[in-house]
């Protein structure tokens, strides 16, 4: 930390020390190392205060840098979740689109399949309409003869 960095954490301490905001903890340990000196533990509080404050800013400074790493990863985790979700739905869309497919495949194949039927059954079909009409004609046509003949 430089001398232009640490100004602002001199101003606090001084002020905190000026409003009687101490740091008894500290306040002691100053005192005992300066022998009850009381303008040296002062000053020593004052040294101490800064590096403490200093500290603090840098705990802060750490802390905010790790929760914007956790929030980058949870972010990354939500965007490979909802990648995964994506895939799988297209995936789900491909699965229906070949199953659509297949479907259509197989009611081409079955419709062919009775179409050929169809015409395969065709002649006996004819074969059934025209003894149907024959058969009434054929009935015509011998009472006919049988009406000229003289029989009926």
């Amino acid at each position: 930390m430089t001398n232009n960095d640490d100004k602002q954490f001199y101003l606090i301490a001084n002020e905190e020390l000026e409003e009687g905001i101490i740091d008894t903890a500290l306040w002691a340990k100053c005192l005992t190392l300066n022998k009850g000196d009381e303008k040296a533990t002062k000053y020593d509080y004052l040294n101490m205060r800064v590096k403490s404050l200093a500290e603090e800013e840098i705990k802060k400074a750490k802390h905010k840098q790790d929760e914007a790493h956790r929030a980058e990863a949870e972010r990354l985790a939500e965007a490979e979740a909802e990648s995964e979700r994506l895939a799988e739905a297209e995936a789900e869309i491909y699965r229906q689109v070949i199953a659509e497919s297949e479907t259509e495949r197989l009611a081409e194949a079955e419709a062919e399949r009775v179409s050929e039927e169809v015409i395969s059954e065709k002649p006996s079909f004819s074969r059934a309409i025209a003894i149907g009409l024959f058969f009434p004609l054929f009935v015509v046509v011998v009472m006919g003869i049988l009406l000229f003949s003289g029989l009926l």
